[in-house]
Order: C-alpha cells, then sequence, then structure tokens
C-alpha cells in the first residue's frame, strides 16, 4: 500500500526489490490519497482479494501506513469502516500489518491509531484499537532522501505537534514527557536543515527518530484540541494535515498557557531557549514564541488565507466534531463551543 509519488520516486522499486531477493511475491497498490477516504480502501480490499494476498505492507507518509492498517481491518473482519467511527475500538485479530514510513511525520508505525476520511458525512473518522499497532516498523532515513521540502515542512510541523500535545496531554506519565520532550528537541535541531537540504541523512535520521519518539508519546498519552480543530478543518477544506496542525498550534498553547505554563516552561530546555530567571508564565511564552519562529522559517503559513481558502467558515458540523473529539478531553485546558469557536476563526 503507497501512494503514486512514493511510487514515482522510485522508493517503492526498492522496496519491492527487497522482496523479489528474498523470493516473495507480492502485488502493489499504488492509489493511496492524502487523507485516504473509505472508497480507496474498499478498492485496495478488493485488489487484495483477487491476488489473494496476505501480510500488508503500507510503505510511504501517513496515509499510506494508515491506510494499510484500515485495510487489515476490512479483509480481517469483513466489517465497514464506518463500525469504528463512533469510538467501538478495534481489537479484533488483523493481519500482520509492516508500516515503513517515508516521512517524518505521522509516528503511525508506532501507534494504535489509523485516520481515514468520510467524504460523505465530511469527517476524519479517528480510529483506535489494540489491534492498530503494526507488528513491524522499519525506519530508514535513507528512504527519506530527497523529500520535497513542503513535506518535509508539512510532516515535521505534525511531529512537533504530536510531541507538544503528549507533552501538556492530561493523561501524560513521566514516560511520555521523556519521548516527547527527546522528539521536540531532535525535532527543533535538526527540522530546518532537513527542510533546507533533504539529503542530509544524519538530520533525516534524527527527524525519523524524533517522529517515531513522538508517535509513541500521543499514543499514550492522546493529544489536545490542536487535533480536535485540524481535523474537521482537513476534512471540510482539504488542507494538508500537518499544515493545519501548525496553524493552530500557537492560539492552541497561548488558550492552554494559563493552566500548563509550568509543563510548556520546561519545553524550553528541548528548545535550545535561554529562560535566565524567567517566572514560569515569561518562560512559557518564550517557548510559544521560539516554535513560532521555527514554524515560520520551515514555511508553515498562519492563517488558511495564506493558503489560498478565501471562503472559510466555522458551522455547527465543525463544532460538533471538534466538542465530541477524544483530544479536546485531554487537553490541559477545558473548552466550550464558544471557545473552539474563536480558535477556529484565529486562522480563519
Amino acid at each position: 500500500m503507497t501512494d503514486p509519488g512514493v511510487e514515482q520516486a522510485g522508493i517503492a522499486d526498492r522496496v519491492c526489490r527487497v522482496l523479489d531477493e528474498a523470493g516473495f511475491g507480492y502485488a502493489l497498490f499504488a492509489k493511496v490519497e492524502s487523507d485516504p477516504p473509505i472508497e480507496t480502501i474498499e478498492a485496495a480490499a478488493a485488489f487484495y482479494r483477487e491476488r489473494g494476498c496476505g501480510p500488508i505492507i503500507g510503505l510511504g507518509g501517513g496515509s499510506s501506513m494508515d491506510a494499510a492498517k484500515a485495510l487489515a481491518v476490512v479483509v480481517s473482519t469483513g466489517e465497514d469502516l464506518r463500525a469504528f467511527r463512533q469510538g467501538r475500538p478495534v481489537t479484533a485479530p488483523l493481519l500482520p500489518v509492516v508500516a515503513i514510513p517515508t516521512t517524518a511525520g505521522t509516528g503511525s508505525e508506532v501507534t494504535g491509531v489509523m485516520v481515514i476520511s468520510d467524504l460523505q458525512q465530511k469527517v476524519k473518522m479517528v480510529m483506535r484499537g489494540p489491534s492498530l499497532f503494526p507488528k513491524t516498523g522499519i525506519l530508514d532515513a535513507n528512504l527519506l532522501e530527497g523529500i520535497p521540502s513542503r513535506v518535509a515542512a508539512a510532516t515535521g510541523s505534525d511531529a512537533f505537534v504530536h510531541a507538544i500535545e503528549a507533552f501538556v496531554s492530561r493523561k501524560a506519565t513521566s514516560i511520555t514527557d521523556a519521548l516527547a520532550f527527546e522528539a521536540v528537541r531532535l525535532l527543533s535541531s535538526h527540522v530546518r536543515k532537513v527542510v533546507a537540504d533533504s539529503h542530509d541523512l544524519q538530520s533525516l535520521h534524527a527527524m525519523l527518530m524524533g517522529s517515531c519518539m513522538a508517535g509513541l508519546a500521543f499514543s499514550n498519552a492522546g493529544l489536545g484540541l490542536v487535533h480536535a480543530l485540524a481535523h474537521p478543518v482537513g476534512a471540510f477544506y482539504h488542507v494538508p494535515h500537518g499544515l493545519c496542525c501548525g496553524m493552530f498550534l500557537q492560539p492552541v498553547l497561548r488558550y492552554n498557557l494559563s493552566v500548563c505554563a509550568e509543563k510548556l516552561a520546561r519545553l524550553s530546555g528541548a528548545l535550545g531557549v535561554d529562560t535566565g530567571r524567567d517566572n514560569a508564565v515569561s518562560a512559557a511564552k518564550r517557548v510559544v514564541e521560539n516554535l513560532e519562529e521555527i514554524f515560520g522559517d520551515i514555511g508553515i503559513p498562519r492563517t488558511l488565507g495564506d493558503l489560498g481558502v478565501s471562503d472559510f467558515r466555522v458551522n455547527d458540523a465543525m463544532l460538533d466534531d471538534a466538542m465530541g473529539a477524544a483530544p479536546t478531553r485531554l487537553n490541559p485546558r477545558a473548552s466550550g463551543r464558544e471557545d473552539l469557536r474563536r480558535l477556529f476563526e484565529a486562522v480563519g
């Protein structure tokens, strides 16, 4: 399971050669889109059954890895993916999934989560369950070499947000804090380098490790309002997920600051920000400013208007989606409907 870009870049051929040399038969489905819809998974399931396939390899960014998980659910259980939309966990035994990321962003190779789009309802279905953890994850920085700058920036933004939201989550523990802190350190030290030079293997490896650690952190600690807001905007306006998360990070951190200043201030060590004798609130504000600077340097837009979305409107379906999302409940500061509306409008 991969996407056309990975196939055209020759990365799929490199993996297929390994299978050829090992004597394994395989079938290549290279039609995964960004934010894969249910219809693509259904087409992949028909392709899978026609060819009598077995274990599934997800090769690519988060969309390809999530599509591989979704395919495993459909062909293993025979159920419609919509059956899991309302929070029912995926617990049935599934075919093995091998996840091979070609971006440093989602951490999907180590999470029991997948996101699939329902185009009819205009929602991104976030599905969870212990069966969704891949059997194997393979991290190889060589597969990221030559990644386009815009992709490196968007996926790096996603990884950053995973780490930071996990760090301040209501479910955070000392273990997830350690993973998230190191993820922020690696990402902040290398994301500019990777965006500027996608052939720097040392920085690509560091980004891949940071993304994976962020995935381990958030799959245990959960996420927050950035993701609760980004998913409905992505579903309605087809904004790339990493860019959407990057736009919402600063408004959400400023909204949260009053209840988690001390926690945010601790990230100054990971970011290399000297806060001197600042109190917790001042140090936390400097952390947010530093993140804003990093995101600006790698080209993350501040508003949807910067992306050419001129008709943005907050509607009730978006608010309902955000209000009911699990990340909203794990965000360090509670929020009501009008709070969410103002946060949506902050990027409009």
